[in-house]
């Protein structure tokens, strides 16, 4: 194992009764920070909102959490008679790890996850913050990973298989490369198989690191080669909120879907993209749970205010999309 507890846990915090790790319980893991954390904590309560008569252990890893989300995680547990545990991790070993403007460490902290609840579950469902529930997701519980270390669903197409297959060096993604937001874990498997150590190791290198488009994805993908379980699109439904900027947007979300992954830098608790009918699940989400009075956010990086102003205008909000896009000409120059 090569993240222990000691090491990189700096406090735990367990809301709710801690839920005896019985065959019944079904363990869900998160890895957030802060810009993310209202995505989590609706994501936490769109899946007890959809799945009321199971038992969940939720397990979220995070580098903060401020007194008020952990008043609410206490009320959404209380209200499920759920548990939820929060992690507030140490950061220090991460630092250094490839990041850029859209992903932070923390897309980093699912191979802390693995390790730490190893002796707590042999299965973890691992959720991006980014992904909603509209239905029953047991099935993730009972399919049989047999060997193989973890099951996630495609990402795209063949033509993106091939992309990164060539990209990475491993012709062997051709026949399957995935999206690492859904992830079933076999953690006895992981653990065997020393994953953690060797993605660190992957991400130091100087000479992976260049190719690599998708940091975490890429290495789960090159290390997990022939270790994955290939399950139906409807747990990891992806979609990005700014192809809505088209003129006829394609969108992938139907009623049988059961798990929504927004996809790309504009989520759904932005305040410019939350009235579009994609974006439906996580309001709907959001306000029948205890963050109903959160407000979504608005712009605060030069990316940000240049989405708003596109998205704004597209809305034929005329004046705020020249604001927001004034705001984006002032945060290059001056930022």
């Amino acid at each position: 194992m090569y993240f222990h507890e000691s090491e990189v846990i700096r406090d735990k915090i367990i809301l709710g009764n801690e839920i005896d790790h019985g065959s019944e319980t079904q363990h869900i893991a998160y890895g957030t920070d802060a810009g993310f954390l209202i995505g989590c904590a609706v994501s936490v309560a769109s899946v007890l909102q959809n799945n009321k008569d199971k038992t969940f252990c939720f397990h979220l890893f995070t580098d903060k959490c401020d007194s008020q989300n952990i008043s609410k995680f206490q009320q959404l547990s209380k209200e499920f008679s759920s548990c939820i545990i929060v992690y507030i991790i140490s950061t220090e070993r991460l630092i250094g790890l490839p990041s850029n403007k859209l992903w932070s460490t923390a897309i980093y902290y699912r191979f802390i996850i693995a390790d730490i609840l190893r002796e707590k579950c042999q299965r973890v469902l691992y959720l991006d913050s980014d992904i909603i529930c509209q239905g029953d997701i047991s099935e993730l519980f009972l399919v049989s990973l047999a060997d193989n270390i973890i099951a996630a669903s495609i990402d795209r197409n063949k033509e993106w298989w091939q992309n990164r297959a060539h990209a990475l060096n491993m012709p062997e993604l051709e026949n399957g490369y995935f999206n690492s937001g859904v992830l079933v874990i076999n953690t006895n498997g992981w653990a065997s198989f020393n994953l953690s150590e060797k993605a660190i190791s992957l991400l130091s290198d100087d000479n992976v690191v260049p190719r690599l488009g998708y940091y975490d994805q890429d290495v789960l993908n090159i290390l997990t080669c022939g270790n994955v379980l290939f399950i139906n699109p409807i747990f990891n439904t992806q979609y990005s909120l700014n192809y809505e900027l088209k003129d006829h947007p394609d969108c992938p979300i139907e009623d049988t879907t059961k798990l929504i992954h927004y996809v790309g830098p504009t989520k759904p608790w932005h305040i410019w993209a939350k009235d579009y009918l994609a974006a439906r699940p996580f309001v709907q989400a959001k306000e029948a749970s205890p963050w109903c009075d959160t407000p979504y956010q608005k712009p605060s990086t030069a990316m940000q205010y240049r989405y708003a102003a596109k998205h704004s205008l597209k809305a034929g909000e005329y004046i705020a999309g020249a604001c927001f896009y004034y705001s984006y000409i002032f945060c290059k120059i001056f930022k």
